[in-house]
């Protein structure tokens, strides 16, 4: 009963979804138009209503791509259950037997589109919602206990849906300390919890994390060094000159080097009350 409740009811909230109709970001049109050279509404249409064609299957993928600000809107009522591979299938069925519309809003036009929404775009839509990454219960509790802001707890929880790694012990203990120690209020909060999952999902399950993050910001430091180092020797000499001496072109952006230095000592800092010093200071000042 109850696990077919939970179905029913994420079927109704995506319904709602769908009725009210999907608004295309500047970034989506933006992809449309460098990807289908600039269509015009009609044109746009056209290649929607030829189902099955690969213009028409590309471009019906990407409108239905939920978002992470589109994810954040279900995840409330995705987080309250635990759903499974099976749960997808009865889900997409649901919302497939109502032959549900949707109406396209493009961004700076009065125009919208009008179109049936199949079991291909519903079930592709699922899959990316992740509703089967079942977030860590020990991670769960801590962000109840300790983020307060609803829009932030949710968009936390849609991030490490979308995250790849295997909750592993050693993972999981990182991520509890992190969310019960990070200040989630400041503005560079989602960078750094951004970064800390990716760098999760480059790292094995149980590899000490403290050294993997040293072994990070002493890779960034070094990759600085050698970017100043060009740069000195491109003021000396021009590029053909320090290609024919075997030198090959560097194009590193150090603000985005120092950056990761400094989110790696926050989180080392805050999680681990350390950071490796490094005997020379920085050769850069980042440029805020």
């Amino acid at each position: 009963m109850m696990e077919n409740l939970k179905n029913r009811l994420l079927a109704g909230e995506i319904e709602k979804i769908l009725q009210k109709g999907i608004d295309l970001s500047t970034d989506v049109m933006n992809f449309i138009d460098s990807t289908y050279g600039n269509p015009s509404f009609n044109e746009i249409e056209k290649i929607i209503k030829d189902r099955g064609s690969a213009e028409a299957e590309l471009l019906l993928e990407l409108i239905f791509f939920p978002d992470e600000d589109f994810q954040i809107k279900l995840e409330q009522h995705i987080e309250k259950h635990v759903f499974f591979t099976k749960d997808q299938e009865t889900l997409c069925n649901l919302i497939c037997d109502k032959k549900p519309l949707t109406k396209i809003h493009f961004p700076g036009k009065s125009e919208s589109l009008i179109i049936p929404v199949t079991h291909t775009e519903i079930n592709h839509f699922l899959c990316r919602l992740k509703i089967t990454r079942n977030l860590n219960k020990r991670i769960s509790e801590v962000i109840i206990k300790n983020i307060y802001d609803e829009s932030i707890s949710l968009r936390i929880r849609v991030k490490l849906r979308n995250s790849r790694f295997i909750y592993s012990e050693s993972k999981t203990d990182f991520l509890c300390s992190f969310f019960e120690v990070i200040e989630s209020d400041k503005a560079n909060f989602y960078d750094i919890l951004t970064y800390t999952l990716h760098f999760l999902e480059t790292i094995g399950n149980d590899s000490d994390i403290y050294q993997a993050l040293m072994k990070r910001k002493m890779t960034a430091i070094q990759s600085l060094q050698m970017a100043i180092s060009f740069e000195n020797k491109i003021k000396q000499n021009n590029i053909e000159t320090l290609i024919l001496q075997g030198i090959t072109p560097l194009s590193i952006n150090k603000d985005d080097l120092l950056k990761q230095i400094e989110m790696v000592d926050k989180i080392s800092l805050s999680v681990f009350g350390k950071t490796d010093n490094y005997e020379e200071p920085l050769p850069y000042t980042f440029n805020h």
